[in-house]
């Protein structure tokens, strides 16, 4: 299972070595990095790409892309439940989070799971947000969980102008194409829905529940899988989000 997953991934999102990367960060870093065990349990390396697996088309374009490449806590086949995060969309954020650059492309990880330390010096360390929400998800023996985003790139629009108006055009075009670029991300959602084939999805945000009510949920064959909607980590919602996982899996 995790080997067609990352088959997909591999054809589509053009990375050369993230998840080598990621592991040896956190295998060197412990004050950096995730310390946790079930981090990427089970991987297993893709050295060729299959040409017959292309499904998303990513932007030719001359400007930088940002991709998140999606992570896991847990092994899908030892585990009861399965359960499949989704975000919106990657965003250009601290380049602490990166992980590696191919030509154009900037890879880091979902949500910065990869840093999900409490002795991190990431600035601001936004990524703990999500790390107190899922915390008790990623360390539940019997779950595999795996973080993704519905949309897979995000393009880093190059101007003129300073970093941090850049990043402001950047995201008011990022709102802008979201459903274009959802629609061309959604033959990859479907197939990573198809490969874990989960129990629970969980939905970040509105734009992410928007759009995977009209864009995903009519494609997939499956019918018994049961989706929240979760309120997102960011802006004041962790406490939220924090009691609608509880609520979610005392039921």
């Amino acid at each position: 299972m995790i080997k067609d997953l990352l088959q997909i991934y591999k054809d589509n999102l053009l990375y050369v070595d993230f998840y080598e990367e990621i592991l040896c960060k956190c295998d060197q870093n412990s004050k950096e990095y995730t310390t946790n065990s079930r981090f990427l349990n089970g991987y297993i390396k893709v050295f060729e790409s299959n040409n017959n697996e292309k499904i998303l088309n990513l932007p030719e374009s001359e400007d930088s892309l940002r991709i998140d490449i999606p992570v896991w806590f847990g092994s899908p086949e030892a585990s009861k439940n399965r359960v499949i995060v989704y975000g919106s969309e990657p965003r250009d954020t601290n380049g602490m989070f990166n992980i590696e650059i191919n030509k154009n492309i900037t890879y880091g990880a979902t949500f910065g799971c990869n840093r999900w330390n409490d002795n991190t010096n990431v600035s601001g360390k936004t990524q703990l947000k999500y790390k107190r929400v899922f915390e008790s998800l990623i360390n539940h023996e019997s779950t595999f969980i795996l973080f993704s985003d519905i949309v897979k790139f995000y393009q880093v629009i190059s101007t003129s102008e300073s970093r941090k108006e850049m990043k402001q055009l950047s995201d008011k075009e990022a709102r802008r194409r979201f459903n274009e670029f959802a629609e061309q991300s959604k033959e990859m959602v479907l197939k990573e829905i198809e490969i874990i084939s989960p129990d629970l999805i969980l939905l970040l945000g509105r734009p992410a529940q928007k759009v995977f009510e009209r864009i995903i949920k009519p494609f997939i064959p499956k019918t018994n899988i049961r989706i929240e909607n979760i309120r997102h980590p960011s802006y004041g919602g962790t406490n939220i989000a924090l009691q609608q996982i509880e609520k979610i899996y005392v039921e």
